[in-house]
């Protein structure tokens, strides 16, 4: 399950609370099965993983067997979360039905498609204009950070986009008690548009000023081979240790042993793995690009460097680890997160879904 998977199940739990929700989703295996999650209905249809990039699944929409479900189940409102298959399909079936359509832009295509293999070849502005294409179709669009919709603006969409946080449980990410270790840690998928290997390397540095300091990779994914063996070359096995996947029900113990959360990744909209570590209480050091800047406030709650700043990022890595600084960053980060706890964020959904009715 990646981020917005979850992002989806949250909104859908509480949404129920109210209103009957039904999701169409994939199927991860072959065939597809039907299951009722507490008061969300879902609905799965086969997919297929792209064979360049196998953690990308794409259903294969029956779309009249589709039609037919969503007709019966009588929405007042559609909403999309990818604009792949499925959400070409919403947008179909919402037209016909006269329909009120919302999609939420959680995918900064113009720099995620660039990197994998299947469209690196696609200049980003065509990307931007498919994306104009796509979502011109809603009658509102959700930007989970002001920093994308900027960037939407920018590149002529002219659509209605509202901001609002995917949010996070902040009754399920409790803040930890402790600080004043030396722990970093980063948790997704390990995959190359991650930069993961630009924080493994930044480490190296931090190890020279704190020997003690160790990095935990929380995650799996196609770019973890080739980080251990940078890791080995690097000399860093005593530092950096790789943990795998790990269920979400214990995440949270994860977040609260370490002292900081890493990243270099340049292409995140909202992350929930950086809400899940600030609602921990952990401090960010990422870098100044996308939604991340909307997340991290310099000083107050972690620190932002610039694309390339290696050298600045060990700097902060190391002063993000001071005692003092850990503990005042981490607990602004906790009261960041509270701020945007999913429950603010689906009442926020609830009131822009009755706008639209």
């Amino acid at each position: 399950m990646n981020g917005v998977t979850f992002v989806v199940a949250e909104h859908s739990k509480i949404l129920a609370q109210r209103h009957g929700v039904k999701i169409y989703a994939p199927a991860y295996e072959l065939g597809h099965r039907d299951e009722v999650e507490g008061k969300v209905e879902v609905e799965r249809y086969p997919s297929i993983s792209l064979p360049t990039y196998k953690e990308v699944n794409l259903p294969l929409v029956q779309i009249k067997r589709l039609e037919e479900s969503v007709v019966r189940f009588g929405p007042e409102i559609i909403h999309f979360h990818s604009p792949g298959p499925m959400g070409l399909s919403a947008m179909k079936i919402a037209r016909e039905m006269k329909v009120p359509l919302v999609g939420t832009y959680h995918s900064l295509f113009s720099e995620i498609l660039p990197r994998l293999p299947i469209s690196r070849w696609v200049p980003r502005n065509w990307i931007w204009h498919l994306s104009r294409r796509v979502f011109e179709k809603c009658d509102l669009v959700i930007s989970p950070s002001g920093e994308i919709k900027r960037q939407m603006e920018a590149h002529g969409h002219k659509v209605r986009i509202e901001v609002v946080s995917n949010g996070i449980d902040t009754a399920a990410f409790l803040p930890k008690k402790k600080y004043g270790g030396k722990k970093a840690i980063f948790v997704g998928r390990v995959s190359h548009e991650k930069n993961i290997d630009v924080v493994v390397r930044v480490f190296g540095r931090v190890v020279k000023a704190l020997p003690e300091a160790t990095f935990a990779i929380v995650g799996d994914g196609p770019a973890r081979e080739e980080l251990e063996k940078l890791v080995g070359s690097l000399g860093l096995g005593g530092n950096i240790n790789f943990l795998g996947y790990v269920k979400r029900e214990i995440l949270g113990e994860y977040y609260r042993g370490a002292d900081v959360f890493v990243t270099a990744s340049e292409m995140e909209v909202q992350p929930v793995t950086i809400l899940e570590a600030m609602a921990c209480g952990l401090p960010v050091v990422g870098v100044s690009a996308a939604g991340v800047v909307d997340m991290v406030e310099e000083g107050k709650n972690g620190f932002l460097v610039k694309s390339g700043e290696t050298s600045e990022m060990a700097e902060k890595i190391i002063e993000t680890l001071a005692t003092k600084t850990n503990e005042k960053l981490g607990r602004n980060a906790r009261r960041w997160a509270e701020e945007n706890d999913v429950r603010v964020s689906v009442a926020k959904i609830e009131k822009l879904y009755n706008e639209l009715i």
